[in-house]
């Protein structure tokens, strides 16, 4: 059910000893309150009132599925979209910046709607590559403190952010847990997602190990408040009543495989009893997975229909995060990473990264992953069946995000989320269709589709211009030349 195998202790390990001798990353552009997400990112406006930007003879990509407009210009004043219109016709306000970008195309900014802030280097990783905003899941640097933007001008990424998790008592031991808050019983988690909201989270994130009794007292408390809850399906619970229950977002896919399996009771009772055997601070990393497997072999086309109807009346989104499922079963090749990407990451990663491969397996010692062999083939035949089953929930109408998991080994922030946009390409969605995941998905998700998503008069500035069609190849998305944020040039 639960990917019980993302072990980050050692991480957390590691950023007691690298990360937080860094300067924190500053969080910028907060949305104020919004109708899911009390919290969630405010954009104030960034640039003088009086300042127009001119971005002139682009294609603008309609990512709802209308034409691209060519020969398009966009103006922006302040941190909004003031007109959109043929270059001929538009007229440009005197004295504006004029960014002529004749044969370049222009889409609205990317989300990674699944990483984690770690690192005071990742905010500029994700805007380089085109990512504007960042669905921040669990800080699990405690160290790690989000901050508004400082004075010296630099522009980040929009962040909505659970700093904290809710799990149940018997949760993974961190070495520090000041982000873990458990709950046993239903009053504790009603008094657990009061104590998340006066935290600052902007959504509840629902971990594995949460008790069912917890779970739904806490969903209903989260309704009261007016929070979206995301996150693990925990073990407690099917796929089905998290959706039922009103659950908006499902990581990893958890719970899905086994929910569409005809052996669903037999795959639970394993994953339950494996919790009950285990000592508190030590899960089996691999009984997650090989479960999975289980599940997808023993699919089952009417329980799998059945279950998707329910997610799509349900309005249950999906983060399937397959370049992490991938990452898992190539912990061990020779060459997991492009030698050009490689060059590029923070030696922050090269540290947690450092691996050694005995007998075909693989062992992270900063992080606590160990993976023999059969494990790693145990990951190959996941990752095959996740991609089958994202094929099937596409098909059926299944809302999905685009989202990475990073920084997981060799999940590179800002570049994974390209490798997942492909990876939703291979499960069968079109380009225009992956593109939405990661565009106008997330504002809907988020309930921000009237200021994101879009490119569209009186939207806020997130833009990226890219210098091939991704209608044309999603690999396009890679081609970034300029990302702008609320109307300020973030990367160029």
């Amino acid at each position: 059910m639960s990917r019980i195998s993302r072990s980050w202790v050692g991480l957390i390990l590691l950023t007691l000893l690298v990360g937080c001798k860094r300067p924190t990353p500053s969080e910028s552009h907060r949305l104020g309150e919004e109708k899911a997400y009390s919290s969630a990112c405010a954009s104030k406006p960034s640039t003088p009132a009086e300042a127009c930007l001119a971005i002139a003879n682009v294609t603008v990509i309609d990512v709802t599925g209308g034409p691209a407009l060519p020969n398009t210009t966009v103006l922006i004043r302040g941190d909004r979209i003031t007109a959109i219109g043929p270059a001929a016709e538009i007229e440009v306000p005197v004295g504006a910046t004029v960014l002529d970008i004749t044969g370049k195309f222009l889409i609205p900014g990317l989300w990674d709607m699944h990483a984690h802030l770690t690192n005071a280097e990742f905010p500029e990783l994700f805007v380089r590559h085109g990512i504007t905003g960042v669905r921040h899941m669990f800080s699990i640097n405690p160290f790690f403190t989000r901050k508004p933007a400082g004075p010296d001008g630099s522009v980040q990424p929009r962040v909505v952010a659970a700093d904290q998790i809710l799990d149940g008592p018997v949760t993974f031991r961190f070495p520090v847990n000041a982000n873990v808050v458990t709950a046993a019983d239903a009053a504790e988690a009603r008094t657990a997602v009061r104590t998340l909201r006066e935290k600052g989270n902007g959504f509840i994130k629902i971990y594995s190990g949460l008790p069912r009794v917890a779970y739904f007292a806490a969903l209903d408390e989260a309704k009261v408040r007016g929070l979206m809850v995301g996150g693990h399906v925990p073990r407690s619970v099917t796929a089905a009543e998290a959706s039922d229950a009103g659950q908006r977002t499902i990581e990893h896919l958890d719970g899905v495989g086994i929910g569409c399996s005809t052996a669903e009771a037999r795959l639970l009772g394993m994953l339950r009893a494996s919790d009950a055997a285990m000592p508190p601070k030590r899960f089996d990393l691999a009984i997650g997975w090989r479960v999975q497997v289980d599940a997808h072999e023993t699919f089952d086309r009417e329980k799998a229909n059945a279950l998707f109807k329910k997610f799509v009346a349900n309005g249950t989104w999906h983060v399937p995060t397959l370049v992490q499922t991938r990452a898992m079963a190539r912990l061990a090749d020779e060459h997991p990473l492009n030698p050009a990407i490689e060059k590029q990451i923070p030696e922050f990663l090269h540290q947690i990264w450092e691996r050694k491969r005995p007998d075909g397996g693989v062992r992270f010692p900063l992080l606590g992953i160990a993976m023999s062999r059969e494990d790693l083939a145990v990951a190959a035949d996941l990752f095959c069946g996740d991609m089958r089953l994202v094929r099937r929930m596409h098909h059926a109408g299944v809302p999905l995000l685009a989202g990475t998991d990073t920084p997981y080994p060799f999940v590179v922030p800002g570049v994974s989320l390209h490798d997942e946009l492909v990876l939703l390409v291979s499960a069968g969605l079109t380009s225009a269709e992956a593109l939405r995941t990661a565009t106008l998905n997330p504002a809907k998700c988020l309930k921000m589709d009237d200021q994101l998503g879009t490119i569209a008069v009186g939207k806020l500035a997130d833009l990226v211009v890219l210098a091939k069609n991704p209608l044309g190849d999603i690999r396009n998305t890679r081609t970034v030349e300029m990302v702008l944020v609320g109307g300020r040039i973030a990367a160029r």
